[in-house]
């Protein structure tokens, strides 16, 4: 029954096409008539086997199956593991590549997945996924122009994904040609109206173009989609205090405050608005706040030193310039 049980159990992947060969949970359903089999060797074995020797073999199987099971677990520690001894045991397998790639990139080892990744392409030119992933760890690693050349070869073969048009989108904003960021983003909402990212990003770049408004409709469409995104709150704030809207510039800043306390920009942002509100002293300890969570802020220092020598007798004491610094929603 074991035996019979077993092999019907392996029956669908003999007859159904089957894009990898040996995975794990294929051996669940099988392992059942394995396991009836290993019972009735066990019953025999306490009939015709010396008592004597029956610890002694147990004791040696549950051993080596420790062994082994500890041997796994190393393995399951971090997907870097698995993924390379998925690689080790298959060379020619994509997926595992592939997979490898963009655990050894999550990592922060981009240089290994670019490895990894280019192996993968190797042994699959036309793979997808592995020119999104490649796409990917380029940008991570600055190297802007390789990853829109893979992003462009992942689209020749998958033209409607909208996630690899917002990919594309964020590399050609960082090149500096936001007319062609906002038409990946316009082509990813195209075909996927409810995609939070492409509506974000989209506002960060008409936001560099100087189109506010627009901008900011772009950033309440996408948090519309994801409420609690802390950036999209920060970057509406940013478009609101340049179109004059300090109050709703303000609650922005402070959503996202709540949703990121360590927020710097959102600090700065929050520092700009109850400024323009002649709220001197909250304006100062906001924009002190940013910079104790980023020395490095230098609008934040900037408004600082024009707001600790602004006349409060001016009339235009509460205006502050309008910061260079762009919103960040990649």
């Amino acid at each position: 029954m074991g035996v019979f049980w077993f092999y019907i159990a392996l029956i669908p992947y003999a007859v159904l096409p089957q894009t990898e060969v040996f995975v794990e949970y294929k051996t669940y359903l099988p392992s059942v008539g394995l396991a009836l089999v290993v019972a009735e060797v066990l019953r025999r074995m306490r009939r015709r086997v010396p008592l004597g020797w029956q610890a002694p073999v147990v004791a040696v199987v549950v051993i080596a199956l420790m062994i082994t099971t500890i041997r796994r677990n190393v393995i399951y520690q971090s997907p870097v593991n698995l993924w390379a001894d998925a690689a080790a045991k298959g060379p020619s397998n994509v997926r595992a590549h592939n997979g490898l790639g963009m655990a050894l990139s999550a990592a922060g080892r981009h240089d290994e997945a670019v490895s990894a990744l280019t192996e993968a392409l190797r042994l699959a030119p036309h793979n997808y996924k592995a020119h999104v992933n490649l796409g990917i760890t380029f940008k991570n690693l600055g190297r802007i122009d390789e990853a829109v050349v893979h992003y462009l070869q992942a689209l020749s073969l998958r033209p409607n994904d909208p996630e690899t048009h917002t990919n594309l989108g964020v590399a050609l904003k960082q090149k500096g040609d936001l007319n062609g960021a906002i038409e990946q983003y316009r082509e990813a909402l195209r075909l996927e109206p409810d995609l939070a990212e492409a509506h974000i990003n989209m506002g960060t770049a008409l936001y560099l173009q100087g189109r506010y408004e627009e901008a900011a409709q772009a950033f309440e469409a996408g948090l519309r989609l994801e409420p609690d995104h802390a950036m999209a709150h920060n970057n509406l704030a940013a478009a609101l205090f340049a179109l004059d809207r300090h109050a709703d510039a303000e609650r922005q800043a402070r959503r996202a405050l709540a949703l990121q306390p360590d927020l710097s920009l959102a600090y700065l942002n929050l520092g700009k608005a109850l400024a323009a509100q002649g709220r001197r002293g909250e304006a100062a300890a906001a924009l002190e706040q940013a910079l104790r969570l980023n020395p490095g802020l230098t609008e934040a220092q900037r408004q600082l030193e024009v707001l600790s020598t602004r006349n409060p007798n001016m009339e235009d004491q509460n205006a502050l310039p309008a910061s260079g610094d762009p919103p960040q929603a990649d």
